[in-house]
């Protein structure tokens, strides 16, 4: 009985030290705002889409455009690393066809904007770039 209730604190230290998890930020790199990288989507297709940034065969989900309207999504600094040439992956739930961008290159302080339309031969093609100075 005497073993047990020192077990029994320490054990329930250690659980409290193991579930306080971490409370740093998820990038702690400075970020300038000239650097800031986006992706504007705007769906005009019936169904809602998850987006993905894709790159040498990485994806990266970005989020999801609900139907018939637009999001901005912030491009993580870590995926900027180096890497110049992109597309972008649209998917929706269900047995319905994945929207695909031409690829394209896409620097820091540079906005992608794509439009997502009902036919597959549209969406391919559309994706601008804007510099933000």
């Amino acid at each position: 009985m005497r073993l047990t209730r020192p077990l029994l604190v320490a054990s329930l230290a250690l659980g409290l030290v193991a579930c306080s998890g971490n409370t740093r930020p998820a990038y702690e790199v400075p970020i300038s705002v000239d650097d800031l990288t986006t992706t504007h989507v705007r769906n005009l297709n019936g169904f809602p889409m998850t987006v993905y940034l894709t790159q040498a065969g990485m994806r990266h989900r970005l989020g999801v455009v609900e139907s018939m309207s637009s999001a901005m999504f912030m491009v993580p600094p870590n995926v900027m690393n180096g890497r110049l040439e992109f597309r972008l992956v649209a998917s929706p739930l269900g047995p319905h066809p994945t929207f695909m961008s031409e690829t394209f290159q896409l620097r820091p302080g540079q906005s992608a904007a794509w439009r997502i339309q009902e036919s597959t031969s549209t969406a391919a093609s559309l994706v601008s770039l804007v510099s933000v100075d």
